[in-house]
């Protein structure tokens, strides 16, 4: 077969691949299943956990830039150009795990915009998702402070570069965009997640079941970050290692000089962590070693 019909091949496949997930979404024929609902479950997946980064709520970063493996490069906050629109923060993540927490519990329904694209479409009220974080009646400034986050997942950009091609790979946001209605005492928020989000959601492309309820009752930056990380690792293995430095590079987590730094600084995040159930039902326990170059290594097993 000639690299022409080869080609022509590739591109009927393609096409009839995206008709059959357009029709999908269009039907909200996404037949995934929840599991736990007292917990709160949702998915996220790689497009949240391994090409955006979520910097600790104390940054002063307007934007930041990421090495993850020698081949991919994140930059949050500037995409093209040289104005930065600031970075995301364990705040946006917050209010992002609850919008999908609610969207799951909606069985993740699609809005159709005028250009055809499908985005995952969440209907509901900044008292709800305030709730569900806060788990108490928000105030005012709590409502401000929603807006503004909300706002800010809309336009700070994430752009994912391939280093070996020099190329970019995608630019998006993670919301697409948002509206509010607030008359005649009602206070209804619509939501729409970026279009890439929401294809991978119908492709079942990489999700990780999470517990809304479990990240919740986390307190710390270090913690919430872990978290998400240590139960997609453990989800079929039982332990997980990794040194502390490249997980505080590949995630913009504060580095310390002395390891010591670490013990004390991290934890309040371990006290935490070995609380908690992973989505598998299994518990955890979270330690730090020192190899033999005297590297720190945080070590994570399930029993």
């Amino acid at each position: 077969m000639s690299n022409e019909k080869m080609n022509d091949l590739k591109k009927a496949v393609k096409e009839k691949e995206e008709s059959e997930l357009s029709s999908k979404m269009e039907r909200n024929d996404i037949q995934l299943k929840l599991f736990d609902e007292d917990k709160i479950p949702f998915y996220s997946q790689d497009l949240i956990e391994k090409k955006s980064v979520f910097l600790p709520n104390t940054s002063r970063a307007t934007s930041f830039e990421i090495a993850r493996s020698n081949s991919v490069k994140i930059t949050i906050g500037r995409a093209g150009g040289h104005k930065d629109y600031g970075v995301l923060k364990t705040k946006h993540r917050d209010v992002l795990y609850a919008v999908l927490a609610i969207w799951a519990s909606q069985n993740w329904p699609t809005w159709k915009n005028k250009d055809g694209e499908f985005l995952g479409h969440i209907r509901t009220s900044r008292y709800k998702i305030l709730n569900l974080i806060l788990q108490k009646n928000p105030g005012s400034n709590d409502y401000k402070s929603l807006m503004d986050t909300l706002y800010e997942l809309k336009v700070i950009p994430v752009e994912v570069e391939d280093l070996v091609s020099d190329e970019t790979r995608e630019v998006f946001s993670i919301f697409f965009g948002f509206d509010f209605e607030s008359e005649k005492e009602k206070d209804v928020i619509s939501i729409y997640l970026d279009p890439k989000i929401t294809k991978q959601y119908y492709r079942k492309q990489d999700l990780k079941l999470l517990f809304f309820d479990t990240y919740r009752n986390l307190s710390s930056d270090i913690s919430k970050t872990l978290y998400p990380i240590i139960d997609r690792a453990l989800a079929e293995n039982s332990e997980f290692s990794k040194k502390v430095i490249d997980l505080c590079n590949e995630n913009g987590l504060t580095i310390y000089r002395y390891n010591s730094d670490y013990r004390a600084k991290w934890k309040k995040a371990f006290a935490e962590l070995n609380q908690i159930t992973l989505t598998n039902g299994r518990k955890i326990s979270v330690e730090f070693y020192e190899n033999k170059l005297k590297e720190l290594i945080l070590l994570a097993k399930s029993f």
